[in-house]
C-alpha cells in the first residue's frame, strides 16, 4: 500500500492561504499538510 499524499505549502505568505488550503484538503479526505519557509512573524500580528 502506497503512503498517502501530503500537500506542502512553500513560502506561504497569508493565513487565509493555509486556510483554504486546508478546507479544499478536508473536502478531498487528506490529511496531512506541510508549511516550508513560511512568512516571519508567523501568525500574523493581532
Amino acid at each position: 500500500m502506497s503512503a498517502p499524499p501530503v500537500v506542502i505549502l512553500v513560502r506561504p505568505q497569508l493565513g487565509e492561504n493555509i486556510g483554504a488550503a486546508a478546507r479544499a484538503m478536508m473536502n478531498c479526505g487528506l490529511h496531512d499538510l506541510r508549511l516550508v519557509a513560511p512568512r516571519d512573524g508567523w501568525p500574523n500580528p493581532a
